[in-house]
């Protein structure tokens, strides 16, 4: 294959990308679709690619503190009580 058509297919595979990774985004995007037509609740992971890297971004995800709790924990010991303003 000479240079100038690996770039064509470069060029072509960055707008239509095409091989098993494209294939198996495709067929989980139809498997979703068809769970979701027939049944209720949550959606199994059909195809994953990478295991350990999904069971590690979920354990981030579930370890991530939250800015709310941040907040409490920088701020909880001041106590600020709510005054409302003197009637007039």
């Amino acid at each position: 294959m000479e240079p100038n058509e690996l770039a064509e297919w470069e060029a072509y595979h960055s707008l239509e990308p095409f091989g098993s990774p494209a294939d198996d985004d495709r067929s989980s995007i139809v498997s979703a679709l068809l769970w979701y037509a027939n049944y209720k609740g949550d959606l199994p992971e059909f195809f994953d690619r990478d295991p350990e890297e999904t069971a590690r971004l979920k354990a981030k995800a579930e370890a991530a503190i939250s800015l709310e709790d941040k907040f409490d924990a920088f701020f909880g010991p001041i106590a600020v009580e709510a005054v409302e303003p003197p009637v007039a």
